[in-house]
């Protein structure tokens, strides 16, 4: 896309300009309930040597309508171009996670994550294909592990109330790229678990404190090695965020803005080769965009009784802006609700 270059760029400049920035993990910061980002950011503070954290987040995001380019496509506009036409898809993500602090300033952390996925389809011609055949309308669904991610977080400065956090990862192929239809028909790009390559996640955070507010950004990059089994590399993601928090007490809430991109698929699934398509999620080269999203999020700490030291937050978030390589589905709206505990 013409302005994915740009922003791409912006991402990598902005994140390496970051001096005096991100998570400090001092035991009056962390005490706070925004002594942690808004839990839709990952990888966002470290922990002291010893220290172990656990955590679960629970993920919703929905898709309805399709977009080409910033414009809105009805289904039947589509359906003059393709057989089949995606009308909403669903999913849902269960992460598990864990972190352990192997000193002060380094920190390890893995992540995991099963999804729940379905997309609705309309079809042009109710002869073509099978699955048209009962009304013209039909339902995908798909299941499975997604891919596992390794990373170390390294607290680069720190004076208590600023500090940089840089992180260096790569995420193991755990999730599927094989997965099938009930007819043995390979799932397109979309309905796939995972990318099949190993990949790099390098990032770089900031977060400053000061008595009720606290701030904080984040610039990330999935960098994809290689080719996977199944002849194609999914598109480098890059991403941008930056909040603001209010503290509450025990509570705090947060505002956050979050900017991704991300690029075509390279090469094709041997399974899904054109020259024509039944549907625009099978099509290698319509698979980039780009999406800023404007979030709400609630973070909330336990100080007595049995749970005392249980991290509980939400956030919710909707499309400010969304241009996409299409005609694709278009993003209506993302949910997390999340559990954290450190001991």
């Amino acid at each position: 896309m013409k302005s994915f270059h740009l922003f791409s760029g912006i991402c990598v400049m902005l994140g390496l300009s970051a001096n005096g920035i991100a998570l400090a993990h001092d035991d009056k910061t962390m005490a706070r309930p925004d002594g942690h980002a808004p839990i839709g950011v990952m990888r966002d503070h470290g922990h002291k040597a010893g220290e172990f954290m656990v955590s679960y987040r629970y993920g919703d995001m929905n898709m309805d309508g399709n977009r080409d380019g910033s414009s809105r496509v009805s289904t039947a506009e589509v359906l003059e171009d393709y057989r089949v036409a995606p009308t909403s898809m669903s999913m849902k993500m269960h992460m598990l996670g864990a972190m352990y602090g192997v000193s002060d300033k380094l920190t390890v952390a893995v992540m995991t994550g099963f999804a729940d996925m379905e997309m609705d389809h309309i079809c042009r011609n109710t002869m073509m294909p099978a699955a048209c055949q009962n009304g013209g309308a039909f339902t995908m669904k798909n299941d499975g592990m997604k891919d596992t991610s390794v990373n170390a977080l390294y607290e680069y400065f720190s004076d208590g109330k600023r500090t940089v956090l840089l992180n260096a990862g790569i995420s193991l192929p755990t999730g599927s790229v094989d997965d099938r239809k009930p007819n043995g028909g390979i799932f397109a790009y979309p309905m796939q678990m995972g990318s099949g390559t190993y990949d790099l996640l390098p990032g770089i955070s900031y977060r400053s404190v000061s008595d009720d507010w606290s701030w904080g950004g984040q610039a990330n990059m999935t960098l994809r090695l290689g080719e996977n089994d199944r002849d194609y590399t999914l598109g480098n993601r890059y991403q941008l965020t930056g909040w603001v928090a209010r503290k509450i007490d025990m509570l705090s809430v947060s505002l956050r803005l979050d900017g991704q991109a991300w690029e075509n698929v390279d090469g094709t699934d041997r399974d899904l080769a054109g020259p024509t398509f039944m549907a625009p999620p099978m099509d290698a080269n319509l698979q980039a965009g780009e999406r800023v999203d404007a979030l709400i999020g609630a973070n909330y700490i336990f100080t007595h009784g049995a749970l005392k030291g249980h991290r509980l937050a939400v956030e919710y978030g909707l499309p400010l802006c969304e241009n996409l390589d299409g005609p694709r589905l278009e993003t209506d709206n993302r949910f997390t609700l999340g559990w954290q505990l450190a001991f």
